[in-house]
């Protein structure tokens, strides 16, 4: 079954539980190359509630479309697991100076907690887990994932 999707752009000021007929509402700030994009990858920002979520969607949203952050975001618009997810997505995982930049952006938007960073093609490849954590600030590290995908994608 098929996605369906929301696009949300600047001016519009739809949350994520205003449209729960959608599984995804997204914005995208700067458009990556088309088709199916291997280099993508997507910090990935769990909270709990709701309320918490269109929150956080507030915070961000503005920030995306003054380039602080990547090139787009997404948000699940309904709670399927224990949380709810939103996705900030940089141009190219192997960018390390510029996937630093964003979880900077991130946190400077207050947002605390452990976040994730997985490549948009172990998605693709069915492989689970996240190649980076940032438990807290602005440091990440790679996890045990994350060695075997760099040594497998950049050998």
């Amino acid at each position: 079954m098929r996605s369906k999707w929301y696009y949300s752009s600047l001016g519009d000021n739809t949350l994520p539980s205003q449209v729960p007929e959608y599984d995804w509402i997204s914005c995208t700030y700067e458009e990556t190359q088309g088709g199916v994009n291997t280099t993508v990858g997507s910090w990935e920002i769990p909270c709990k509630t709701p309320q918490g979520h269109d929150n956080l969607w507030t915070k961000l949203k503005p920030s995306l479309y003054r380039g602080k952050l990547g090139c787009s975001m997404k948000s699940s618009t309904y709670i399927h697991v224990a949380y709810i997810f939103t996705y900030i997505y940089t141009k190219d995982w192997r960018n390390i100076d510029d996937v630093r930049r964003v979880l900077s952006a991130i946190r400077s938007l207050d947002i605390e907690g452990t976040i994730y960073y997985s490549p948009d093609k172990q998605k693709l490849l069915g492989m689970g887990g996240s190649i980076y954590i940032s438990r807290q600030g602005e440091r990440f590290s790679i996890t045990p994932i994350g060695w075997r995908w760099h040594e497998q994608e950049t050998s």
